[in-house]
């Protein structure tokens, strides 16, 4: 198993510390983030609930708030870990899990966005990604100083890291 350098375990936090508090401003908690490889290439992971039923219908249910609420939170939070991670490190390449991330928030655009709707959602996707993970920085630092001491964080320690932060507060009208 790959065993992480000191900048990789630094910017694997900082990576998944932006899925989590992208995750909890949408209503998404997540069940838990680690910073421990998988063994199979994947440097961390912030896994959340299963898909809510009335997400499940694809873009037909596109006139449901919720709907659009959560696929925007999707979305976003796939981009959160990439963004973080940039401004933790800026001018850094890209690696295979950016690649990934922003492949997935393409799918998820290509797949639940009604056609008329998909061109440039995925760049006001990424502005908001950028403006949510600047007002709440000092969020994403305590997660990624909380991955860096315990490496596994499970729902209720990330959802205490993140409290006093207020991360729900009008979160509304980012769908």
């Amino acid at each position: 198993m790959h065993r992480l350098s000191e900048h990789e375990r630094r910017a694997t936090a900082y990576h998944e510390a932006g899925h989590v508090v992208v995750g909890i401003i949408f209503g998404r908690d997540p069940l838990s983030s680690t910073i421990q490889p998988d063994g199979k290439g994947q440097l961390g992971k912030t896994e959340f609930d299963e898909t809510p039923d009335f997400a499940k219908r694809g873009p037909d249910s596109w006139p449901d708030q919720r709907y659009r609420h959560y696929i925007r939170g999707r979305v976003v939070g796939q981009l959160a870990g990439t963004t973080a991670h940039d401004f933790n490190e800026p001018g850094r390449a890209h690696d295979e899990g950016d690649i990934r991330d922003e492949n997935e928030a393409k799918q998820l655009i290509e797949d639940q966005v009604p056609d008329g709707l998909r061109r440039g959602y995925f760049e006001e996707a990424k502005k908001t990604t950028t403006d949510l993970l600047t007002r709440r920085w000092r969020a994403v630092e305590a997660v990624a100083q909380g991955l860096l001491e315990h490496t596994t964080l499970d729902r209720a320690a990330l959802l205490d890291l993140c409290k006093p932060f207020n991360l729900r507060t009008n979160s509304e009208g980012l769908g």
